[in-house]
């Protein structure tokens, strides 16, 4: 298997690609875990404007899956909207961008990187974040779906 080819977002080329990888994002959660916002150009640029990354990863020649991280607080980083694709899964791209999301945030000297999801519905993403050393943790935030599980990663 090769590596995974991960890009920062920063061209309007790569933030419509995003785009395009959020909206399928949004498709695939069950409804009550959609995040409720209208995805357009403008609210791509806002989520990727520094101090927040957005990563794509590439697979066969497209993008194919994504993540932002983003600062919650000044010691807490915050990791979202990791999607691979479906014709990309098993292929290692979400660990890629999990452990670049988490090099970001480590090099941007963040204490810890924290998430949150639902473990029962995304069960394979819960499992990748524990293999990776993820560990449940208090409530950083509210949300607006039932039976999240909040997670954390120290990164000192």
């Amino acid at each position: 298997m090769e590596e995974p080819l991960l890009v920062i977002v920063r061209s309007p080329a790569e933030r419509e690609a995003l785009l395009e990888l959020l909206r399928e994002y949004e498709e695939s959660l069950p409804r009550d875990l959609r995040h409720e916002q209208d995805l357009s150009q403008a609210v791509v640029a806002t989520m990727v404007a520094p101090p927040a990354t957005a990563m794509i990863a590439w697979f066969d020649g497209a993008p194919a899956g994504c993540v932002i991280v983003r600062a919650l607080d000044a010691k807490s980083a915050i990791m979202q909207r990791l999607y691979v694709q479906d014709r990309a899964r098993g292929q290692g791209l979400g660990r890629a961008l999990v452990l670049d999301a988490i090099r970001h945030a480590a090099n941007a000297n963040f204490e810890r990187i924290v998430l949150d999801m639902d473990a029962e519905r995304l069960a394979p993403a819960y499992r990748l974040y524990c293999s990776l050393g993820f560990t449940r943790c208090e409530p950083y935030g509210a949300v607006s779906y039932e039976n999240p599980a909040f997670m954390e990663l120290p990164l000192r």
